[in-house]
């Protein structure tokens, strides 16, 4: 007979069980080292301490993460996906602690999220007038589409978003400052098969894999649902895109060396010296609308307000 509670705790055994960010910690430097030596030496603890809080991690996950050699570790595949997704909960833990540091007034830090196309410009501009004013203070930037962003704003570990806006029934819980609207293009490489057409269509351009964020519904209901561009997710009113990504540079590194298209604007084709083009086609729904987006609840400090401003001011001088 099973004693008291017995069910119990077979069921917690069972359960899921939350990694501790120490062990995550332990198992990124474990990755950068190569070695359990090593990462022990930069985690100021024993090898055998180290090497027993792995093992208790991989008896959690119930497989290896890392695969022993005499010289050397490599991760295994389960491996890889708590290093990189450990990475970014880290990260994400760390802005969390300077945002609550801020807002206590015990730190000097700004922590931000920039979308796609605000990451290319408008930031690094905002960043460096703001350290000409302000130096004494830390800016962390985490470049994100906006349901990241908006997450992490509504558990406090960011101050503010500057992004697209997106309605959805959320305008109680954010309060936001407009940017300049600006109308977007569709951008490919010279010579692309649609540069060929007379006149372009969304059906043309749905044939080709989309590189860029993550497109809300505004954009995503011009297309047919077997669009090549990418795939909805499990809503269907969001367009996560073949190749997803957060970087003018790697967005448009994509797009010049292959067939796939990108929302972009002149300004962001001009820097790239004819390699890429903007079709000569204007579609009214990619028109964007950019903003300072935060939680109403919270409000903005007085050092994220000072940026907000800087923002705003320089969001009027740059071009379309």
């Amino acid at each position: 007979m099973a004693p008291a509670g017995g069910d119990a705790a077979a069921a917690d055994d069972k359960g899921p069980r939350l990694i501790e960010l120490k062990r995550l910690r332990q198992v990124v430097a474990i990755a950068d080292s190569g070695t359990f030596a090593k990462a022990a030496e930069n985690l100021h603890m024993s090898q055998p301490a180290l090497s027993r809080s792995i093992q208790d991690l991989e008896r959690q996950v119930g497989a290896p993460l890392f695969e022993r050699a005499p010289r050397a570790v490599r991760p295994t595949a389960l491996g890889m996906l708590v290093i990189e997704e450990g990475r970014d909960i880290l990260r994400r833990a760390s802005a969390l602690d300077a945002a609550i540091a801020d807002r206590r007034g015990l730190g000097h830090t700004i922590v931000f999220g920039s979308g796609l196309y605000s990451n290319h410009n408008l930031v690094p501009l905002a960043v460096a007038a703001f350290a000409a004013r302000q130096p004494e203070v830390q800016v962390k930037v985490i470049a994100g589409g906006w349901r990241d962003c908006r997450d992490m704003l509504e558990r406090g570990a960011m101050d503010f978003f500057i992004g697209e806006r997106i309605d959805g029934g959320t305008e109680d819980a954010f309060r936001e400052r407009p940017l300049r609207e600006r109308q977007g293009a569709v951008v490919v490489r010279k010579g692309h098969p649609l540069c060929a057409l007379p006149a372009c269509t969304a059906a043309d351009i749905a044939r080709y894999p989309f590189a860029g964020a993550r497109q809300p519904e505004r954009v995503v209901r011009h297309f047919p649902r077997n669009a090549r561009l990418g795939r909805p997710d499990a809503g269907g009113k969001v367009l996560e895109p073949q190749f997803e990504a957060y970087s003018w540079a790697a967005v448009s590194a994509i797009v010049r060396d292959s067939d796939a298209v990108a929302f972009g604007s002149p300004s962001l084709v001009a820097d790239h010296a004819g390699a890429l083009v903007c079709l000569d086609v204007v579609l009214p729904w990619l028109r964007y609308t950019g903003a300072v987006i935060w939680r109403t609840e919270r409000g903005l400090s007085p050092r994220a307000q000072a940026f907000a401003d800087l923002v705003i001011d320089i969001d009027g001088t740059l071009p379309d």
